[in-house]
């Protein structure tokens, strides 16, 4: 490869830029569709509310609000797989009530494909069709399709009921059937509950096959989001997304890969920290259907809306999403003692030791399966560029022999500097290098921002990490909000997107230079103008990337010192310029 000083001064045809798997993220923009980091690529795979979806017999709209994605490798699953979409169905969103594809939450199986010779993903088919509807009716339907756990057989997955109806009343904009059901297998088979208790469950799915096959009641009933399943299908570790009566649980199974028949645990931290237990809830009905509130009577911690949980060599990676109010006095009253970091945090809502406190943030915690010690890992936090806030979605990245956390954002509100501004959500997706011991949210890389209101979620891998799926939920689409806010179709629909661009096994990529992309002045001291409107990135003569600009026709030098840059377009077009 010539040197950079025989490409600069020789003219030559070409030059190296120094390329980095986290290319800076502009977030200073008004966000109306997603937006990747400059040198990656998206393609759009999956609509909600758009794309046709078919249930064994015909065809019908798809469902919205996209949540955990599932991967099944096809080969290597680099360049096919299987992806399982959650949808997180609400109470009187429209189209809840659906005759053809079920009522309430569901689930969409697709294959993808990745094109050889552009590297660009699109659907296939599978079974022919494009998009498959998974059957829920042999477990009465599921309430909400939130997060979910990848079991250890291909194909094979626990889809999580977030919400758990109160009341019969509280479900009939969800379901038309709302007659008593008959638990059809497990422990309690044959035993007859009314139609609103046999929602906040998690259920197994045979998505290759399209088909729930059944609900775990002995998994218990409570808020669940995510978890994650031990190899060896014995134990599943749950995040309980409900507020601050958020026990951290694990579910131990009597026979490997049957999630059935098993033991429901709580975890109770010690009191110093250095360790911790796991307390049996009861098997009878009347414990598991009340899972949290008989775990804080015999002590369990308690934590604020835990949710994704990932696993990297033994140690768990758990979202804590935290809430602007969160009060302890209901789990404290059960029985149950807040985790030490909120012990410590307790004078930020008022009086000393009042068990009432904000938490406008949230964190990630780093649970250790071999001690049980629970700890904080990156506290959320306002920076000099970006607010990390309310992470969410967890997965693990592995690629070129690194490990990485990506943790995407469920931003809580718009105070503290959470939200884009001018009555936009904008969250974002970040990597975190997991050699990194003690982060900060400063260590944290962002590289994707979603499209205004929409919540980024269910991000996961291929298995050479140069690929990342991830969903955009509930974006705004409607014009009750003002012009500024509502997003460029298609990114006002829910989807499913395939990035990128990953890349750190070629540490440098050569660049041809044309005359297809021109700047004047050239040499400029304040602005440099473009011949065309494009993306473009700054380089300084050492290669290093200073900074971008989107949709632009100029860009701003004033404050550079002198010496000679590069411009590269979107395209790949460089352009030298000098600074005077």
């Amino acid at each position: 490869m010539k040197s950079l000083f025989t490409l600069l001064f020789a003219f030559t045809t070409s030059f190296v830029i120094a390329q980095n798997l986290f290319p800076p993220l502009d977030t200073n923009y008004r966000a109306r569709e997603i937006r990747v980091s400059s040198s990656l690529k998206m393609d759009v795979l999956f609509e909600g509310n758009r794309d046709a979806v078919w249930n064994g017999s015909q065809l019908a709209i798809a469902k919205t609000w996209h949540d955990f994605t599932g991967l099944v490798p096809l080969g290597t699953g680099n360049d096919s797989c299987i992806l399982i979409v959650n949808h997180e169905m609400r109470e009187g969103y429209p189209g809840v009530k659906d005759p053809i594809l079920g009522d309430g939450g569901g689930m969409t199986v697709f294959r993808v494909n990745k094109n050889a010779s552009t590297g660009r993903w699109s659907v296939g088919t599978y079974k022919g069709q494009k998009f498959w509807n998974v059957d829920f009716k042999p477990v009465r339907g599921t309430y909400t399709n939130c997060g979910g756990v990848t079991l250890p057989v291909p194909g094979m997955f626990m889809t999580a009921e977030e919400t758990s109806p109160t009341s019969n009343v509280g479900i009939t904009t969800v379901f038309n059937d709302t007659s008593d059901v008959v638990i059809p297998s497990g422990p309690y088979k044959g035993r007859t509950i009314k139609a609103f208790q046999n929602y906040g469950w998690m259920t197994a799915v045979d998505a290759l096959n399209a088909k729930a096959l059944y609900k775990s009641y002995a998994m218990g009933r409570s808020s669940y989001e995510g978890g994650w399943a031990t190899p060896n299908g014995k134990i599943i570790y749950l995040g309980t997304d409900n507020g601050t009566l958020s026990p951290f649980m694990r579910f131990v199974a009597d026979t490997a890969n049957r999630y059935e028949y098993g033991q429901l645990q709580a975890y109770k931290q010690s009191a110093d920290g250095k360790s911790g237990t796991w307390l049996d809830i009861p098997r009878d009905w009347d414990s598991l259907y009340n899972c949290n509130t008989v775990a804080f009577r015999k002590g369990a911690t308690a934590f604020t809306r835990l949710e994704w949980v990932v696993n990297k060599g033994g140690k768990l990676y758990i979202s804590e999403t935290g809430t602007d109010a969160a009060n302890y006095k209901p789990a404290i009253a059960l029985g149950g003692v807040p985790s030490l970091h909120f012990q410590r945090l307790d004078t930020l809502g008022g009086a000393v030791k009042d068990s009432i406190f904000t938490d406008f943030y949230g964190r990630v915690l780093e649970f250790d399966t071999t001690t049980n010690i629970m700890r904080v890992f990156v506290e959320g936090g306002v920076g000099s560029k970006f607010t990390f806030s309310n992470p969410d979605g967890l997965s693990i990245h592995e690629q070129d022999g690194k490990t990485y956390l990506i943790v995407v954002e469920d931003i809580n509100g718009n105070t503290q500097k959470r939200s884009g501004g001018n009555g936009q959500f904008i969250c974002e997706a970040y990597f975190l290098d997991l050699s990194i011991q003690n982060p900060t949210f400063n260590d944290l890389r962002p590289f994707v921002a979603g499209a205004s209101g929409g919540e980024l979620t269910g991000s996961v891998s291929t298995p050479d990490g140069k690929t990342i799926f991830i969903n955009s939920q509930h974006p705004y689409e409607n014009a009750i909000l003002p012009s500024s806010s509502i997003n460029i179709p298609p990114f006002n629909n829910d989807m499913t997107v395939a990035i990128t661009g990953f890349s750190l096994a070629s540490p440098t990529k050569e660049l041809k230079i044309t005359d297809d992309f021109s700047v004047y002045p050239n040499p400029a001291q304040d602005v440099i103008n473009f011949n065309k409107t494009t993306d473009v990135s700054l380089y300084n003569i050492s290669g290093q990337q200073i900074r971008i600009a989107r949709n632009a026709n100029s860009i701003n030098v004033s404050d550079l010192k002198s010496g000679i840059y590069f411009l590269q377009t979107i395209k790949g077009a460089v352009v030298k310029i000098v600074k005077e």
